[in-house]
């Protein structure tokens, strides 16, 4: 059948099937026309159009011999129908994707039980029946069936992703019948590899089948647009592009780092990170089938807990002293009164470097202070007293006072709380009435912002180290004490009038004048380290840092959504409108010829009547064309009847209007004589001169006088090649195979056959 199409869409004069069919006569025939046609001029397949013409009939009504073409029209429409819907489903939609690679043909689609395919839809149901009085190996119109298969099935929806000179990109994805599941995963690799893309836009011009749900994990914080004219949810599924949050083990609250060393200050803590914003969901469909079965969440994300500040490191403890230390420091003496005074002038503590030093050998009194490299100060005195019968004594005393504790360190600084997503837009609506829909489930939640840090804690200062004291007198069996030897004891200093369990300060005596100029040691109990004042403010949402504050989404523009939803498909419009009208397209091309054969003679052309001559009597060029007008050969005939030579004023009418009129090879034979005689008289005529009255000028009279008889050669085989064509084409058919050459009864509109006519078999 593929072949009959093809034969009967290339067929010209020279085409191998002539040659393949003709008996011998019949080729010297043609082949007799072809030269006549070349020798005078003219194009053969010009001058044999009217035979092909005639020809393409013979095909167009054994067509219906052979093909249902409205079966076919019909599973065509069905197919668009179908596809339009929005009720075919996966499985049936990937049956037919298969043919892509498979053999399309009536044998294929009919092995296939469609309405087994699909629990309720009735096209499947049609489609069986439409296929069965087909009975051919190939669709006559393969071609259309095919164009609209590539359209709805065929192609892979297309991906486009615009170049944006903004940091964000728009990927777009577009198809006549969209399956989400069959273009998720090519989606979420894509925003896989380029963190840019932040909006998806699926185009579907007919369905768009969400048979899958788009995760938060893929999708959070984009925005997605969906406009078809149709949209169809299979089950239960979500569009989830909330916004990414924190949330229970993603967001335990944490604090900064305390300080390591003594005194070091604890780390601010950091503000939590703000949750992002959810995408924006713009839904355009005329009709949303299965909508409740929809869910859209567009939910921003929590905000991230602020960071405590870390607490401070306490303050290192001061150096103190032991009595095995207090001994291996002191002056070793054996008495105080005797042996003199000078050791004890110019004692120095080892390790210990001098802070003041007074000697007064006159008034027999030392005092002096040193600190040591861990911070502690020594005091050293040592002078002479009498007594009221002024006998002298000496009193000694050597009192060492522990470092200070250094200060704690201070807390740090908390953390402000990340603020929460804002919620996404969302328009659900009809595609161009702008009628909202409301049977789609909406989750639209700003997030909630995280919760602040609170300061860390200041560190303790460092415990003060322990003081001790050593003092002596000469006078008394025991006058060596140790003061504060049990440890964890400060000593303070008292200045006395007497001498009880007191020694003398030979330097407050003697230079400040001092009356009560005997010290006293005091022994108070060393308190803990004490914290040190905060003075650190808490922080609050004034505070917050960029990373802590919450971006929108940018929004979607519907209009440019709308118009570039519309120029996707323009080209796949116009090729569908083609692949639908197959059948209206072949009656329109056949009413063509019809109409051009009312207009012209289908049997030559006659332009070069009308061709002009220059000055040098050389053709020009056409100078118009006669219309042929399909007038009855019998008028003609009737009006060569009446001519004659005695009255041979219409013969220049009469060789101009033979060429006008189509014959057959019988008819022309019937009034040969009569034709050669008006031949010879035009051709006399014209060379006299002769054509008064005539509406033909002398340039066409001389024109068609040189060429008449190659003319009329040329119109006779012609004729004779036509009277073979109907031969001809039986052979044809019956070289291609046996066929059921019945024509069905019922059946009265046949292709090839103007509409009202019925073929009759002649």
């Amino acid at each position: 059948m593929e072949n009959f199409r093809k034969n009967r869409d290339t067929i010209t004069i020279q085409s191998p099937l002539w040659k393949d069919f003709l008996n011998e006569k019949q080729k010297i025939q043609l082949t007799k026309f072809y030269d006549i046609c070349v020798a005078s001029g003219n194009n053969p397949e010009k001058a044999g159009q009217p035979i092909i013409t005639s020809t393409k009939k013979y095909f167009d009504m054994c067509f219906t011999l052979y093909v249902d073409e409205e079966a076919e029209t019909a599973i065509r429409q069905l197919l668009v129908e179908w596809f339009k819907s929005g009720k075919m489903n996966k499985v049936i939609f990937d049956k037919w994707k298969a043919f892509k690679c498979e053999e399309l043909s009536p044998r294929t689609i009919k092995n296939i039980d469609w309405s087994k395919l699909t629990e309720d839809d009735h096209y499947a149901k049609e489609l069986n029946k439409i296929l069965l009085p087909i009975n051919t190996d190939k669709f006559l119109h393969q071609r259309e069936l095919h164009d609209i298969l590539n359209i709805f099935v065929f192609e892979d929806p297309n991906f486009q992703t615009p170049e944006e000179s903004s940091e964000t990109k728009v990927l777009s994805v577009s198809g006549r019948v969209v399956f989400l599941s069959d273009i998720k995963e090519k989606i979420e690799k894509r925003l896989q590899q380029d963190q840019k893309i932040a909006e998806v836009r699926f185009y579907a011009k007919n369905v768009f089948n969400i048979d899958e749900s788009l995760q938060n994990q893929q999708w959070h914080g984009k925005n997605v647009v969906i406009v078809a004219d149709k949209v169809y949810v299979w089950k239960s599924c979500s569009i989830d592009v909330s916004g990414w949050g924190y949330y229970g083990q993603n967001n335990v609250k944490k604090r900064a780092g305390d300080g390591q060393t003594y005194g070091k200050n604890g780390e601010d803590g950091k503000d939590g990170r703000a949750g992002e914003s959810s995408g924006n969901i713009v839904l355009l469909t005329e009709e949303l089938l299965e909508g409740n079965r929809l869910t859209l969440k567009l939910n921003g994300g929590n905000g991230e807990h602020g960071e405590d500040g870390g607490n401070g490191a306490d303050g290192k403890n001061g150096c103190g002293v032991t009595r095995d230390g207090l001994d291996s420091l002191i002056l070793k003496y054996s008495t105080l009164y005797w042996g003199g005074s000078s050791h004890f002038f110019n004692f120095t503590p080892n390790n210990t470097r001098e802070l003041f030093r007074k000697v007064d050998a006159y008034n027999k009194y030392v005092y002096a202070r040193f600190e040591d490299d861990n911070g502690r100060v020594m005091y050293w005195s040592y002078a002479e007293d009498y007594s009221y019968w002024s006998v002298s004594t000496y009193d000694l005393y050597f009192l060492i006072k522990g470092s200070k504790g250094t200060a704690g360190g201070i807390g740090g600084r908390n953390g402000v709380g990340g603020e929460g997503g804002s919620r996404g837009e969302c328009t659900v609506r009809t595609l161009y009435s702008g009628k909202e829909l409301s049977v789609v489930k909406i989750q639209q939640n700003a997030g909630c912002s995280g919760e602040h840090g609170i300061l860390g804690k200041p560190g303790h200062f460092g415990k003060n180290g322990n003081d001790m004291a050593f003092v002596d007198r000469s006078t008394i069996s025991s006058g060596k004490k140790y003061i504060g030897s049990g440890g964890n004891m400060s000593i303070s200093s008292e200045f006395r009038m007497n001498q009880n369990d007191s020694r003398i300060d030979g330097y407050e005596k003697w230079i400040n004048e001092r009356s009560s100029h005997y010290v006293h040691f005091a022994l108070n109990e060393i308190p803990e380290g004490a914290v040190i004042k905060m003075e650190t403010e808490q922080r609050s949402n004034a505070n917050r840092q960029i990373q802590s504050k919450t971006v929108t989404k940018a929004s979607i523009i519907v209009s440019n959504v709308v118009n570039e939803f519309a120029e996707c498909f323009e080209q796949d419009d116009a090729v569908l409108t083609e692949a639908c009208r197959a059948q209206e397209r072949a009656d329109a091309e056949e009413n063509d010829e019809d109409e051009e054969q009312d207009q012209q003679t289908v049997a030559e052309e006659v332009s070069v009547l009308l061709e002009c001559v220059d000055d040098d009597n050389k053709v020009s060029g056409l100078h118009g064309t006669v219309k042929k007008k399909r007038s009855n050969w019998i008028e003609f005939v009737q009006h060569l009847n009446k001519y004659n030579k005695e009255n041979s004023e219409n013969v220049i009418e009469l060789a101009f209007q033979l060429f006008e009129y189509d014959a057959n090879e019988e008819e022309l034979n019937k009034v040969k004589v009569k034709i050669d005689q008006v031949v010879h008289d035009f051709k006399i005529s014209a060379k006299q001169g002769k054509w008064k009255n005539s509406k033909y000028n002398s340039s066409q009279i001389q024109t068609l006088a040189k060429s008449i008889d190659k003319k009329l050669e040329e119109k006779r085989a012609q004729a004779a090649l036509r009277s073979q064509q109907s031969a001809l084409f039986s052979e044809y058919l019956n070289s291609i195979g046996k066929a059921d050459r019945n024509l069905d009864a019922s059946r009265t509109t046949l292709i090839g056959v103007k509409p009202g006519q019925e073929y009759t078999g002649r």
